[in-house]
């Protein structure tokens, strides 16, 4: 259980209310329900709060008291920050930079830091240099890091990230096994955001990034990640993604390094235009590219296979169907959700006479690829994971608060920790979904985010509480190979 703020409007006036708040599993879906309303905030008087503090540390048979004696000194990020470190455990992070040539002795911890800070940050702007001192990480205990540390960090991993790639690539590997050897590419286009008052000094090594102060600039990136949508690593273009020059050395460099049969390029028509589609195919290089239903000639050359009925599709699972079309020595994935189709229907109704051609493509999405020795599924597959990767790098958000960026090396260091984040984020969706837990991984990490650590003086002892976990956060944690949190925690203390 948990409190939670609730906000709402009357009469053009907000009124916060305080609630306690329940998650509760209903077969393998996560719900939630209040459990008690506590009031309109501006009523809860500091005697007030302290007097349900007193009721309910009585009627729990806490000594008489002890609420007085003890004195909460700092309220410390837990559940959410355990959860990421685990699984950056289980990749074995800290290990593989270790053991990389030319790797700085701080850069493990400060680019967990950072790593922790990408997949958070939603949740707090401030500082990093002031945010950090917010979390428990055992290992952080008593320890001063400065602005210039993080930069060099950015930096170090700029140094050591083919390295490393190959090291998580393994990982990856071991963790879902792929015995095709392929990787996929996904080709994608960012935006590194820039704080308003970047100013374009040089801050780090290499070439200064920032040469004006822009508001954004494009990142063309190739996100690297294994058949089962793991990404192990990242190649990045300041210029254009694919070029006479480049694309065959990037194919061969691809496949030498990690000693694999076949690299697939996946994206949409933004990118892979047609121009570069020749250059592929003119390689020999395969690809699974998504295309416009809409004012497309190829799309309207099979538009008699976008009208066909749903029965004519086959069924890849509940809110997928497709009907595979091979035109012109291509093959043409017409994808169809039903869900979608559905909301959209229900949409354009009231204008059915005037949009039924655009009733027939609703819902629908079209993939053309090259690739025939995949199936319709890992097709498909491939494209939904891209379709993900490239909303998560769509926005490169770098703040002021987050870290300097002053040099590419810098930049490809923190597109490394948006990789490594992502990493992350894919390894607890797969580890919740073994576990039949039907919640997305950002779920996950702010149901966590609820579990405290506290840290109390009472008597001139210090006293560390963990605040008791949920049921479904137990379950969570589990997964993690958490069994159970101490009530009580040693300081130093590792779980």
């Amino acid at each position: 259980m948990f409190f939670r703020k609730i906000t709402s409007k009357s009469n053009g006036k907000e009124y916060t209310y305080v609630k306690l708040i329940e998650n509760y599993r209903e077969g393998n879906k996560v719900k939630q329900r209040v459990i008690a309303n506590l009031g309109n905030i501006e009523e809860l008087t500091p005697e007030k709060v302290q007097g349900l503090i007193s009721g309910l540390a009585k009627i729990c048979g806490l000594p008489e008291g002890l609420d007085s004696a003890l004195v909460t000194q700092r309220v410390l990020e837990f559940g959410n920050v355990l959860a990421i470190h685990k699984i950056w455990q289980i990749l074995q992070i800290t290990e593989h930079i270790q053991k990389c040539s030319g790797a700085l002795p701080h850069t493990p911890l400060l680019a967990e830091i950072l790593t922790i800070h990408q997949l958070v940050k939603k949740h707090n702007m401030r500082r990093i240099t002031e945010w950090y001192e917010q979390l428990y990480l055992p290992h952080l205990e008593n320890t001063s890091i400065s602005p210039d540390q993080f930069s060099r960090t950015l930096t170090n991993l700029a140094t050591i990230k083919e390295e490393l790639e190959k090291a998580l690539f393994q990982v990856v590997q071991k963790f879902c096994p792929d015995h095709d050897q392929i990787i996929f590419c996904h080709l994608t286009r960012g935006y590194l955001e820039q704080s308003p008052s970047g100013n374009g000094r040089p801050g780090g090594s290499g070439r200064p990034f920032i040469a004006t102060p822009l508001e954004r600039r494009q990142v063309d990136l190739a996100l690297l990640v294994n058949q089962s949508g793991l990404p192990f690593g990242h190649r990045m273009f300041l210029g254009h993604l694919a070029d006479g020059e480049t694309v065959p050395r990037r194919i061969s460099e691809i496949k030498g390094q990690y000693q694999i049969k076949n690299c697939v390029f996946v994206g949409d028509q933004q990118i892979i235009t047609e121009e570069n589609l020749q250059l592929l195919q003119a390689y020999g290089q395969e690809y699974i590219v998504g295309m416009p239903v809409r004012f497309n000639h190829e799309a309207t050359a099979l538009t008699q296979h976008f009208y066909a009925p749903a029965t004519a599709f086959t069924r890849l699972h509940d809110n997928l169907l497709y009907r595979e079309v091979v035109w012109r020595g291509h093959r043409y994935l017409i994808c169809l959700a039903p869900l979608q189709a559905a909301g959209k229907a229900k949409r354009l109704e009231s204008r059915l006479l005037e949009v039924e051609k655009e009733l027939a493509l609703s819902g629908k999405f079209l993939i053309k690829t090259n690739c025939h020795y995949l199936s319709a599924g890992q097709i498909i597959a491939a494209y939904q994971d891209y379709t993900l990767a490239r909303e998560e790098f769509r926005l490169i958000k770098k703040h002021e608060q987050s870290t300097g960026i002053n040099s590419e090396s810098q930049l490809r260091g923190y597109v490394f920790v948006c990789v490594l984040a992502y990493l992350i984020k894919k390894t607890l969706e797969k580890i919740l979904s073994r576990g039949g837990l039907e919640i997305s991984p950002e779920h996950a990490l702010e149901l966590l985010e609820d579990i405290k650590l506290t840290v109390n003086i009472c008597q001139n002892e210090e006293l560390r509480y963990i605040t008791p976990p949920n049921s479904l956060q137990e379950d969570i944690l589990s997964l993690l190979g958490i069994k159970q949190l101490p009530r009580r925690l040693e300081k130093n203390a590792l779980l």
